[in-house]
C-alpha cells in the first residue's frame, strides 16, 4: 500500500513538471517584442505615398483633404493573436487606415476597421506584400456626424510564418484624431 502511494505521488509531479515546462515553453515572452528583426521600430515607419485616388486627381475625382496623419506599429506573437487600436475624431467626414509589412517579405496583413456611430460601417484592407508598401486605404466615414469612434484590428494574414512579426501601420482624417493601442487578443476569422 506504502508503495503505491509513492508510485502515484512519483506521478502525479512527473505530469506536473511536465505541465509546467510545456507552459513555460509555450508562453510568449514579452520582453522579446521589439527585440526581433522580424519586428517594427516606431522609429522608422515609413511615409504614406499618394494612393491610387489621389494619384488620378485631375481626372474628374475629387482629392480628399488630409488634416491629419499618424504611424504606429503592429506586432503579434502568433497568427491568431489580433493587436487592437481605439481611434477618435472631431471634425472628420472619414478615416482612412493603410498596412504595410515591415520586415519578412512574403508577409501580408489585414487591418479591419469600424466606426461605430449613428451609422456604424466596416472596411477591410490588406498589405500588398512588398516591405513598407502600403496597402490602398480601408475608410470608414462618420455619415453626417462630426466625430468617428473607429476600432482597427491588425492581423497576420498569411506568409512566412516567423514570429514575433510587425507591420506599420498608417492612419489619415480630414478630423483631428488620436490612437490609443488597446493590446492584443487570441481570436480568428477576422474577416467580415
Amino acid at each position: 500500500m506504502y508503495v503505491q502511494k509513492i508510485g502515484i505521488i512519483f506521478l502525479f509531479s512527473m505530469i506536473a513538471s511536465s505541465f509546467a515546462r510545456s507552459i513555460k515553453r509555450n508562453r510568449i515572452d514579452e520582453s522579446l517584442i521589439g527585440a526581433s528583426k522580424n519586428t517594427p521600430d516606431p522609429r522608422e515607419i515609413p511615409e504614406l505615398q499618394p494612393d491610387i485616388c489621389e494619384a488620378s486627381q485631375g481626372k474628374g475625382r475629387k482629392l480628399l483633404k488630409i488634416k491629419w496623419k499618424a504611424g504606429t506599429t503592429c506586432s503579434v506573437g502568433g497568427p491568431a493573436e489580433v493587436e487592437n487600436y481605439h481611434v477618435t475624431c472631431r471634425g472628420a467626414t472619414y478615416l482612412n487606415f493603410y498596412v504595410a509589412d515591415c520586415c519578412v517579405p512574403g508577409d501580408h496583413w489585414q487591418l479591419k476597421g469600424k466606426n461605430w456611430n449613428n451609422a456604424p460601417n466596416t472596411a477591410v484592407t490588406t498589405s500588398p506584400g512588398p516591405s513598407n508598401m502600403y496597402s490602398v486605404p480601408g475608410r470608414v466615414y462618420s455619415y453626417g456626424s462630426s466625430e468617428i469612434n473607429a476600432w482597427i484590428e491588425c492581423s497576420y494574414l498569411h506568409g512566412v510564418n516567423m514570429f514575433w512579426a510587425g507591420a506599420y501601420i498608417m492612419f489619415a482624417s480630414d478630423g483631428t484624431c488620436s490612437i490609443k493601442k488597446k493590446g492584443r487578443s487570441s481570436r480568428i476569422d477576422r474577416s467580415p
